[in-house]
């Protein structure tokens, strides 16, 4: 469900842990999830695995691997930092050594269910997407440079892997997905009072791009546009410089519109 190290998943059909997984006798439940982040030493647990555009490649990859079904992961478990679901103060682990609030709170990943639907469908429709009725937009990133803050020993991968810094594993940009019902559209992605940067939607349905912080800072704002119009419009968190109290924190910002 996660890569190893600073790579996207393997979808290789020759060495694809999917592919082999399915072939064992054809019934698989594929995994999907969208991040991953602990950092609660009272358990041994202090690692990140590349997330960055794994949301909606895994979703793509579940139309190519065609399972029998498909399994989320998860809904509600913010110690690992792969909640889609609301957060929820009680659920958070918070006990001495194992206290996850300082990088949960305040880092809503409800936009990640945002495309949910459509993804379900494509899923359920043989991987044809259906019409898009309404257009949307889903985002997301860290607020801080993987380079800044103390990691407090967080390593990319498992211990059973090689592990990593994380900035070798994670990239410091901003992913956009936009579900798009007519063409053309242009999405933009604008970082503080920087220039906004600009893509093209490819197709009708998801489209997917991500764009480099590249040492900027400041609220995020993407938009969907056509002959200069704006027909949608998200507003995301600050991305500083840093972190605002010292530590690095690895787990995701997520907005929709």
């Amino acid at each position: 469900m996660w890569p190893n190290g600073p790579n996207d998943m393997d979808t290789n059909p020759s060495s694809d842990p999917d592919v082999a997984w399915k072939g064992v006798n054809g019934q698989y439940m594929m995994g999907v999830s969208p991040w991953f982040f602990t950092n609660l030493p009272k358990y041994g647990k202090n690692r990140l695995w590349r997330g960055d555009d794994l949301w909606h490649q895994r979703w793509e990859h579940v139309y190519d691997i065609k399972p029998q079904f498909v399994q989320i992961v998860t809904w509600n478990d913010f110690g690992e930092s792969h909640y889609i679901g609301p957060i929820f103060g009680p659920g958070i682990p918070q006990e001495p050594g194992a206290d996850a609030r300082w990088y949960v709170n305040n880092m809503p990943h409800d936009g990640w269910r945002a495309l949910l639907p459509h993804y379900i469908a494509t899923y359920k429709n043989n991987g044809v997407e259906p019409a898009v009725s309404t257009e949307k937009l889903q985002y997301w990133y860290r607020l801080s440079p993987a380079a800044a803050g103390n990691t407090q020993g967080t390593v990319c991968n498992a211990p059973w892997q090689q592990t990593f810094a994380p900035a070798v594993c994670i990239q410091d940009k901003v992913f956009v997905t936009a579900l798009i019902k007519n063409l053309p559209a242009t999405i933009t992605v604008q970082i503080g009072n920087n220039g906004a940067s600009s893509f093209q939607a490819t197709k009708t349905g998801l489209n997917h791009f991500s764009q480099p912080f590249n040492g900027q800072t400041g609220s995020v704002v993407v938009k969907i546009s056509r002959n200069g119009v704006t027909a949608l419009q998200g507003t995301g968190a600050l991305i500083a410089a840093s972190p605002a109290d010292g530590n690095a924190n690895y787990n995701a910002w997520v907005g929709s519109a």
